[in-house]
């Protein structure tokens, strides 16, 4: 998927659904899905618009599978934002069920 189309799914995602972020808390690596309601609302107060947004465009266009694109970030600096607020919210079970490799 191109950046603009990426941009453009987040941006109807986030004019569309209030809880949007859920969306990306809940789908953006193996074991995700098995965070609790409680914990996902504190990962999405924790973490800002601006930084879901970009997290959310970056896993669409998986520019970081392709280092040489303009707008290629590796995975682990994309994803520090998330990683710092599952960190912060997330219970230890919550964590060790969470697979980014």
């Amino acid at each position: 998927m191109q950046r603009a189309e990426a941009e453009q799914i987040t941006e109807a995602f986030e004019r569309c659904s209030p809880a949007w972020k859920l969306l990306l808390i809940n789908s953006v690596t193996e074991g995700a899905d098995e965070i609790g309601a409680e914990s996902a609302r504190c990962v999405s107060s924790e973490l800002s618009d601006d930084d879901a947004r970009k997290i959310l465009i970056g896993e669409l266009d998986r520019a970081y599978d392709v280092p040489s694109q303009p707008d290629a970030q590796s995975f682990p600096e994309l994803v520090e934002p998330l990683s710092a607020a599952f960190d912060a919210c997330l219970t230890p079970a919550e964590l060790n069920g969470l697979d980014f490799n």
